[in-house]
């Protein structure tokens, strides 16, 4: 069993010390695709915010490989550190990546919703920024701070060309406002009816057995 293969398996199994060292010694290896699937374990129970597992994703922010940075910001989501926040506006104004860099506003919003002044950066932000997928991820980021509009905004995007930015959609909105569900769900149902490509399909249902309560 390889590197790679052992972490998949780590998926299905209670993580002991042994695996915590395997996870970290991965974090450093040389194959980014290594990188990346290491990092996903820090949301863990057994990592998540120690002062170690919080050094090291911000570390990481800087790894060379793209995948890996957008794998590090998404993670970076489930921290609720000053630190973090800071450090993943810095990647919001400075990351090239365009993917990358819509995840790290997207974690951003969530670290941010904890600090309701933030959203004066978003704000001067989104003024500058061009990219549909970053413009999507600054829409969700005005959902967390229940901004008026923002999920028409959000819902907006269902209709863009790239199906990946309208399985982002979906996915983004699991776990909406229990309020704003009946609409969400409406929505959904429309573009469903519509969709052509089997991801955004496959998405709108997991969306539907998730919330069960509500028929396709």
């Amino acid at each position: 069993m390889n590197k790679f293969e052992k972490l998949i398996s780590l998926e299905e199994k209670q993580i002991s010390p042994e695996d915590m060292q395997f996870i970290y010694h991965c974090l450093t290896d040389e194959d980014a695709l290594i990188r990346c699937q290491a990092v996903s374990f820090l949301l863990y129970p057994e990592f998540k915010n120690t002062e170690k597992d919080i050094r090291l994703l911000l570390s990481m922010c800087d790894d060379p490989d793209a995948l890996v940075r957008t794998e590090v910001y998404d993670v970076l989501s489930g921290f609720h550190d000053q630190r973090i926040l800071i450090r993943l506006q810095q990647a919001v104004l400075t990351e090239s990546d365009e993917l990358a860099r819509s995840y790290a506003v997207m974690s951003w919003a969530d670290s941010a919703s904890y600090f309701p002044e933030s959203i004066r950066f978003l704000q001067d932000y989104e003024k500058k920024e061009t990219s549909e997928s970053c413009l999507f991820a600054c829409a969700y980021a005005r959902y967390q701070f229940h901004d008026t509009g923002s999920l028409e905004k959000i819902l907006s995007f269902l209709n863009s060309k790239d199906y990946r930015i309208r399985c982002s959609v979906v996915n983004s909105l699991r776990y909406a406002d229990e309020n704003d569900l009946p609409v969400i769900c409406q929505a959904f149902r429309n573009c469903y009816a519509s969709e052509k490509t089997r991801a955004v399909r496959s998405t709108i249902e997991k969306f539907f057995r998730f919330h069960n309560q509500y028929v396709l």
